[in-house]
């Protein structure tokens, strides 16, 4: 198949939740179709990215989108009836790049990552049946509803804004593809009771479980070490672990008083960086490698209180054999009963309760971790996912030959 892909971001390094997606997914497609693929960066592409991309892309265009544009034309979007999701990722000279290609090729089918990216393919939609996978990985609208409920003034105004205007944007969408995807079946129960009668469909995210493999040499750090990775400009993880270090950290120190916890991640904001005042609290900033820090960790948390689709994060800290603690959000797209691969909690003394008791006994780590792994083995893989993708993407170029 002749498959264009669409990305709100290029598809590598693969270092945050939609590129660790988008990335694994468009490499097995395009090992074995023709995958054109036209993405945005808001940031300079290191020549290693162009070449990684040019091993699975018959043809690739990385558009570079500056802030100042981006803010202008989020702010022409306030005036009208627009989301700025969409404002956000809108460049003319991607729209020209993908008008040429439709000139030049015939795509079978079109595989678009997040509604953002939607305009670009209905625009050539219009002028060419071209039957789209559509991939919301999660209810992004719904996420501003739970920014709206965490502030006040303007910016909760511009959230419900945001919200609704971005909710009935999915609707449209949603009618107009082929089928829609969603990154687990609580995302695709909730869009399915807020749009109904379209074709929806669970793709689960994987994980690359040899790749994080703790190495057998490697020791736990001492004194015991917990560990947050993400991405630390993103708010649903700073709000995580601003919450973790002001509630949840006092109750460790009080049990574990000389415990570290790490915050891993690039970009960190000020409110972040300030976090490393706080004894035993370290903000490492960008890493080359999180993989060391949760091979020496006792203990991974996911305290997310902002929260939609599955979180990468619990996976990766699953595959490297670290016992995670995390809310009832951070869990809810991966399905795992409470006590078994993952301690759910989400009042703060209870969480803190749950850290010490995992550093201190080592057979319930042992015992969480083989638990991890066997539900890691059974539902988690790239594998299975970019085989069930492949398959959709084919039905969809069906579609359009009848």
């Amino acid at each position: 198949m002749r498959i264009l892909a669409l990305t709100q971001r290029v598809p590598h390094q693969p270092d945050r939740g939609d590129r660790i997606r988008s990335h694994h997914l468009l490499k097995r497609l395009g090992a074995r179709h023709e995958l054109w693929l036209g993405c945005l960066s808001d940031e300079r592409i290191p020549r290693d990215a162009r070449k990684i991309l040019d091993t699975f892309c018959q043809r690739n265009e990385v558009v570079r989108i500056g802030s100042a544009r981006r803010l202008l034309q989020s702010a022409e979007a306030l005036l009208t009836r627009q989301p700025l999701s969409l404002a956000w990722y809108q460049h003319p000279r991607l729209m020209e790049t993908l008008r040429s290609w439709q000139k030049e090729v015939r795509f079978d089918a079109a595989y678009v990552f997040c509604s953002s990216m939607a305009p670009y393919w209905l625009d050539l939609a219009r002028r060419e049946s071209l039957p789209a996978v559509m991939d919301f990985i999660d209810v992004d609208s719904l996420k501003w509803s739970q920014y709206a409920a965490a502030s006040s003034g303007p910016k909760a105004w511009i959230y419900r804004r945001e919200r609704n205007l971005l909710g009935g944007w999915e609707a449209e969408v949603a009618r107009a593809a082929y089928t829609n995807l969603f990154v687990n079946r609580s995302e695709v129960e909730t869009f399915s009771e807020l749009v109904p009668g379209v074709r929806v469909e669970a793709l689960d995210n994987g994980v690359e479980r040899g790749y994080f493999a703790r190495p057998k040499d490697e020791e736990l750090a001492a004194p015991p070490r917990v560990v947050f990775v993400g991405m630390m400009d993103y708010r649903a993880n700073v709000d995580a672990v601003v919450w973790f270090v002001s509630k949840v950290w006092p109750g460790v120190l009080r049990k574990e008083p000389e415990a570290q916890f790490f915050i891993v991640g690039a970009r960190p904001t000020a409110e972040v960086s300030q976090l490393s005042a706080v004894k035993g609290v370290t903000v490492t900033g960008r890493v080359e490698d999180v993989r060391p820090f949760l091979w020496g960790a006792s203990v991974a948390v996911a305290p997310l209180r902002i929260a939609q689709g599955t979180q990468n994060k619990v996976l990766e800290a699953m595959a490297a054999s670290v016992p995670v603690v995390a809310t009832s959000l951070a869990t809810r797209g991966i399905g795992v009963p409470q006590g078994l691969h993952v301690l759910v909690k989400d009042a703060p003394e209870d969480f803190a309760a749950a850290v010490v008791s995992l550093v201190h006994h080592s057979s319930a780590r042992a015992a969480q971790v083989e638990a991890a792994h066997r539900m890691i083995d059974e539902y988690h893989s790239w594998e299975s996912s970019a085989e069930h993708l492949e398959a959709l993407l084919k039905a969809a170029a069906e579609s359009k030959a009848r």
